[in-house]
């Protein structure tokens, strides 16, 4: 009985000294953290200049296999020389869509009209992307897409 009340005694005083230990970590750590983020100088001029601004033509390569880009390069930029302000009649956008709604329409929200236009009237390639390919191929025939 004396072996296991010593050995309850041991352990109580384990877990008091492991606690302590432990609260005495968890504070450095605290400190140690709390000095490695906070920084008193403003961001210099080098950081901010790393930070580029959202790059539309790079998105849209991003999302579509080399060859389909490129044909959507040669359409985009015969339709409006990818200019997303673009108006000719009652086409709008870099894509020249028929749609009221493009007038308004960010890039990416144009991109992605024209990609649903695409898509649906002249159906996607093997990749399951937009078929610009296709597109492209109508407007060499009709001057239109």
């Amino acid at each position: 009985m004396r072996k296991t009340l010593m050995d309850l005694t041991s352990m109580l005083r384990y877990n008091s000294l492991a606690s302590a230990c432990g609260r005495l970590l968890a504070t450095a750590c605290l400190a140690l953290g709390a000095g490695l983020f906070i920084n008193e100088s403003a961001p210099t001029e080098a950081v901010a200049k790393e930070i580029k601004p959202f790059e539309i033509k790079e998105y849209i390569q991003s999302h579509l296999t080399v060859n389909t880009y490129k044909c959507l390069d040669i359409l985009a930029t015969k339709e409006s020389n990818w200019n997303f302000s673009a108006v000719n009649g009652s086409h709008y956008g870099f894509m020249q869509g028929r749609s009221d709604w493009l007038k308004t329409a960010d890039e990416l929200e144009q991109y992605d009209w024209s990609s649903r236009y695409v898509a649906n009237r002249y159906g996607v390639t093997e990749y399951d992307e937009p078929d610009f390919c296709a597109a492209l191929d109508h407007w060499k025939k009709y001057s239109w897409h």
